[in-house]
């Protein structure tokens, strides 16, 4: 059973998109009223409240506060809903023995989006017009047709600055058949930070220089923002300027991921890629200068998404995913299995067997030596496990090596 979400756009008159704002105003006031409830009757009585507490408790919320009779039903439930996952998630971080993060109350720019949980039920659209329950039927630009989108089983509107979007959560949606290839090509894949993605045949794919600069842009309107005075028009105006630069660059971030993604996928019958602990490499350093430098550009490089989009169009696609350990691609060679240190700021790969090559490049082959390696060995025997750890070679250097990430 595949699910996918889709995002289109929403054009609404006047009078829907008021109703959108108020609907906003009226489910952020439950979400916290919510979690005020939770905490009182925690500290008065010592009660956990439940989810159907709460979601039972709405007819009686309404007599109280009719304005709440305007919001469709389904949709104040999944404001409890929501505020369920939050508690259940902060607990899950307590006994983790991670940073908690208790569940924060919503301020009137901290809430942008309500659910129709049941969509299923009202779903009705055309080429122009999709009528959302209890609002009507609202004017949507659809990128795919209609007839592809599957069972639609929730709908969530949002909010992006002045731009409205529903996200359509669709259940076994047609999928677009990716071209033949050789069931032999195979490809090794090492993440960047000066471009994106290197592969094993050479190619060096999406310069994040256009990004870098947007990311100036974005820096400079934040900081013209944090000179403006709270609560006057030109701060709110500025706080447009900026919601407006984090958009542009998200947009560019997902195009070009998208597109590499794809690219990659329709090549390449087998790809192999690092299994990165991206939250612990850009942790890594962060007390000095250049830590914090490149736990940024980490960050902003999207290792993590490029690889979720690797991950489920390779699925979709018939593809074969292979995640490889990580450790010290960027310090062995991939001809010998020698290990050759170097740190950060060398980019070229010199090895004692003659080697030459770019140090990317290099990496990228040892990874695609490891997936091929893994693939290779029958499952269920631990062998994959171990040649995977020692870049494929048992026979050659220990596996205690220095942690490489292939930058």
């Amino acid at each position: 059973m595949v699910r996918r979400s889709y995002k289109f756009r929403l054009y609404p008159n006047q009078t829907q998109a008021a109703t959108f704002e108020l609907w906003l105003w009226r489910c952020r006031e439950l979400y916290n009223a919510c979690i005020e409830h939770r905490q009182q009757a925690w500290k008065k009585a010592g009660v956990s409240v439940r989810k159907l507490d709460q979601q039972n408790a709405l007819p009686a919320i309404k007599q109280a506060r009719p304005e709440f009779y305007g919001v469709y039903a389904q949709c104040l439930q999944d404001v409890c809903l929501r505020v369920d996952k939050a508690f259940r998630a902060f607990f899950r971080r307590v006994r983790a023995g991670q940073k908690p993060g208790y569940p924060r109350f919503r301020g009137r720019h901290r809430y942008d989006s309500f659910t129709y949980p049941q969509f299923l039920r009202g779903f009705k659209a055309t080429d122009r017009r999709v009528l959302l329950p209890k609002i009507g039927h609202v004017r949507w630009k659809p990128w795919k047709p209609l007839d592809e989108l599957g069972t639609v089983k929730t709908a969530t509107v949002k909010r992006e600055g002045a731009e409205w979007y529903v996200v359509l959560s669709c259940q076994d949606p047609v999928l677009p058949e990716a071209p033949p290839v050789d069931e032999g090509t195979a490809v090794g894949i090492d993440l960047g930070l000066m471009n994106l993605v290197a592969l094993s045949d050479g190619r060096v794919l999406g310069d994040l220089t256009p990004l870098k600069r947007a990311e100036g842009k974005l820096r400079r309107a934040q900081r013209v923002l944090s000179r403006r005075k709270r609560g006057s028009n030109r701060r709110a105006r500025q706080r447009a300027v900026v919601g407006k630069q984090h958009r542009h660059l998200r947009r560019m971030r997902r195009s070009q991921l998208h597109a590499l993604s794809t690219q990659v996928v329709r090549e390449h019958a087998v790809i192999c890629v690092e299994d990165l602990n991206i939250a612990g490499l850009a942790k890594a350093g962060a007390a000095t200068a250049q830590g914090r430098g490149l736990r940024r550009n980490v960050h902003h490089a999207s290792w993590g998404i490029f690889t979720e989009l690797l991950t489920y169009k390779a699925e979709g696609a018939g593809r074969q995913l292979v995640e490889v350990d990580p450790r010290g691609t960027s310090q062995e060679c991939s001809r010998c299995g020698a290990e050759v240190h170097k740190n950060l700021s060398v980019r070229v790969h010199r090895c004692g067997c003659g080697l030459v090559l770019d140090r990317d490049h290099n990496a990228a082959l040892t990874v695609l030596h490891r997936g091929l390696t893994v693939l290779a060995c029958p499952p269920g025997t631990g062998l994959s496990d171990e040649v995977n750890a020692r870049g494929g070679r048992p026979e050659g250097p220990s596996s205690s090596r220095e942690v490489g990430v292939g930058l």
